[in-house]
């Protein structure tokens, strides 16, 4: 049999070939799918590009909600979370500060007792040492001011500040496209990539930045993906392909009336808690909890004294503890479980980079700086073509 392309063998004569038909088709999936989503890809990257730093910036902005000047031994646990209750009985706390580090103030996350009610804030800030309010916000708000500001990006970046379902579903399509945008492009620049500007260009540089960031980008948008379709989709998924532990929301029944209060106070979920954690080997002290008033169910955390989640990696030990019997009503510990606990819980250490420490906060900042400069060039490089 002859060859098209004489000293060629037939069957790199057949992958040039189709090749030569997949990539215009390629090229034209890759510009309209970066074009439809380039303004939300922008904001999910600058917006991610800040959130790698999302406590330290809070708390640059905000010292006078974050740290404190008092020094002393720090009330405890069961007395400041009773002076932040008296402060306002509407509001009922669903997340605590057991043990803050020295010189941070105790945050507490509330929510309305009863549902009719609004609140004009939903974080309490107070000093661990004397009990004293160093402030009031209401995470989320849609303004831009420096007390706002990090948790409205945030609301931003996780749910486009919509509503939670057309939030995940708008940028879990937007997360998609980011795949087929980062391997598409990882294939386009095959066979010969390319890392070296070797001609300033708006799409040479497009090209050459995308060969560097293409892989990283897959990761950051195939977790980013995972998150915001993990309990409708991801975790049901796994759960059939895999064994998996139970979740304690997948073992306990959605309470009818979960506005009333649980009958087991925070202090003895603590003591049992911290009963069930010694015997266990559990080393780190009790130092947040929540409550999930929907499960009627308080979740003691046993991590080192901070209020940057951030510092653990692959998070910490949770003990739950039954709002209405007092008893213990499960656990989580990271990397527990098979091959599939695992995955499940690494979508969020590998997209926030907190799996690798500092380093990996820098290198999913700087992806989402590349993200945001792909975004922008490519843009730039098909009104440049558009124009003539």
């Amino acid at each position: 049999m002859r060859n098209a392309r004489p000293g060629l063998h037939w069957s790199h004569d057949l992958a040039f070939a189709g090749d030569a038909v997949s990539r215009p088709l390629f090229v034209r999936l890759h510009r309209y799918a970066g074009l439809a989503a380039a303004l939300l890809v922008g904001v999910e990257a600058i917006t991610g590009s800040l959130l790698a730093f999302n406590e330290r910036l809070d708390t640059a902005l905000n010292p006078r909600l974050f740290l404190v000047s008092s020094r002393g031994p720090a009330l405890s646990p069961v007395d400041l979370t009773d002076r932040v209750a008296r402060e306002d009985p509407r509001a009922r706390i669903v997340r605590f500060t057991l043990r803050a580090a020295p010189g941070r103030s105790a945050i507490f996350e509330v929510e309305p007792r009863d549902r009719r009610v609004e609140l004009d804030y939903n974080q309490v800030f107070v000093d661990p040492v004397n009990g004293a309010l160093l402030g009031r916000r209401l995470a989320g708000r849609l303004s831009l001011d420096r007390q706002h500001l990090m948790p409205f990006l945030y609301r931003l970046h996780t749910s486009a500040a919509l509503s939670a379902a057309w939030g995940h579903a708008l940028l879990g399509a937007v997360a998609l496209a980011l795949v087929w945008q980062a391997l598409s492009g990882l294939y386009l620049t095959l066979p010969r990539p390319r890392f070296v500007v070797r001609r300033w260009s708006t799409l040479e540089t497009h090209r050459v930045l995308g060969t560097w960031a293409a892989v990283l980008l897959a990761v950051i948008a195939i977790t980013g993906l995972g998150l915001q379709l993990g309990q409708p989709i991801v975790r049901p998924l796994v759960r059939t392909l895999f064994s998996m532990l139970p979740a304690v929301s997948e073992t306990r029944p959605v309470r009818p009336s979960p506005d009333a209060d649980p009958p087991v106070s925070l202090g003895s979920a603590i003591a049992l808690g911290e009963r069930e954690a010694a015997v266990r080997g559990w080393t780190e002290p009790a130092s947040s909890a929540v409550y999930l008033p929907g499960l009627d169910v308080f979740g003691i955390r046993f991590h080192p004294p901070s209020n940057d989640d951030g510092e653990w990696g692959f998070g910490v030990p949770v003990l739950y503890v039954d709002g209405h019997t007092g008893a213990r009503a499960g656990e989580k510990v990271p990397r527990a479980g098979g091959a599939a606990d695992v995955f499940v819980d690494a979508l969020y250490p590998i997209h926030s980079g907190l799996v690798a420490g500092t380093f990996g906060r820098w290198v999913v900042s700087l992806a989402g700086l590349a993200t945001a400069a792909l975004a922008l060039t490519g843009a730039l490089a098909w009104r440049r073509r558009a124009l003539g």
